[in-house]
């Protein structure tokens, strides 16, 4: 039980990891638009690659929802099987 609490602990903070990602994909979004309409080259190329960036992140805090979910269930089933 004491393994399962650690892992809870190290995942459960996904809420803001999925927040913040998403605060980075607008800002992002805003960034590549402004620089499709400046059309700077080396500015379209670095947005993009935020945005990439971005998306990465938002997707680490949606695994890091699912593992903290199959934790719990993990401990559910657990606890079901002893009795509890």
């Amino acid at each position: 039980m004491a393994e399962v609490y650690t892992e809870t602990a190290r995942i459960a903070d996904y809420q803001s990891v999925i927040l913040f990602a998403l605060i980075a994909v607008a800002a992002s979004i805003a960034a590549l638009v402004v620089a499709l309409r400046a059309r700077h080259g080396w500015t379209i190329f670095f947005s993009a690659l935020g945005l990439i960036a971005a998306c990465y992140l938002l997707y680490v805090g949606y695994a890091a929802m699912d593992e903290y979910e199959r934790i719990v269930n993990d401990m559910v089933t657990q606890l079901d099987s002893l009795g509890y």
